[in-house]
């Protein structure tokens, strides 16, 4: 009987092991799992604000005839503006025509790519003379930078035109921020038109003209992005 129950005991116990080591070793069967994924980084960013600035670069214009220079022989000699210092009685002028800056538009800031656009007016006045003391073909103005064109928009007008009626002038400019600044330049001068020993200019002895260039009406946005 001992014998037996030896016997029975041992193959319980077998069985036993047997069902242990089984559900070990299923317990051991697990699935790979590697993950090399790094965190994702997402950079949201707005563009710059611009700055829009309208400053005038020069000082007062100036120019001076004397009566030497407006001497028979002279004939359509022209004396332009200038920024020089001039001394009373003295000649004061330049030679050539200058492209001087009235007005100077200047972007700081912004992005290259953003589209900027200027409109509005640029006037014109004259004073100090009257129609008997500035005739047809004595003075003119020329205005350039006013259009996208830039400088080859020039606009020249006889200045006698412009005794007691302010001129307006369109402002129509379209750029990107790559453009650092765009010029707007003006030039004035006088035309010695004498051809004879009659003295024809000399209504214009012993005058002041004096032409008023306002750029204060140019306005300069940003553009929105065109779909």
């Amino acid at each position: 009987m001992d014998k037996k129950n030896t016997m029975l005991l041992t193959v319980i116990a077998v069985a036993t092991l047997l069902v242990a080591v089984v559900g070990a070793t299923f317990a051991y069967f697990s699935v790979s799992n590697t993950n090399t994924t790094t965190a994702t980084t997402i950079t949201g960013s707005t563009g710059k604000i611009p700055t829009i600035t309208i400053t005038k670069s020069i000082s007062d214009l100036k120019m001076y005839a004397t009566t030497y220079d407006m001497k028979k022989g002279e004939t359509d000699k022209s004396y332009y503006a200038t920024t020089k210092s001039c001394t009373n009685g003295a000649s004061c002028w330049e030679e050539d025509e200058q492209s001087h800056k009235v007005a100077t538009i200047a972007i700081t800031g912004g992005d290259t790519t953003a589209k900027y656009t200027c409109s509005g007016k640029v006037t014109v006045e004259v004073t100090g003379v009257t129609s008997d003391n500035l005739k047809s073909g004595d003075m003119f103005i020329t205005l350039k930078g006013l259009k996208d064109s830039g400088d080859t928009a020039t606009t020249s007008v006889d200045l006698s035109t412009l005794i007691g009626n302010k001129a307006e002038y369109d402002v129509d400019l379209a750029f990107t921020g790559d453009v650092s600044a765009h010029d707007i330049t003006a030039d004035v001068w006088l035309v010695n038109k004498h051809t004879d020993s009659t003295g024809e200019q000399n209504y214009l002895a012993d005058q002041t003209v004096t032409t008023k260039i306002d750029p204060t009406g140019v306005k300069c946005e940003l553009q929105p992005v065109q779909d």
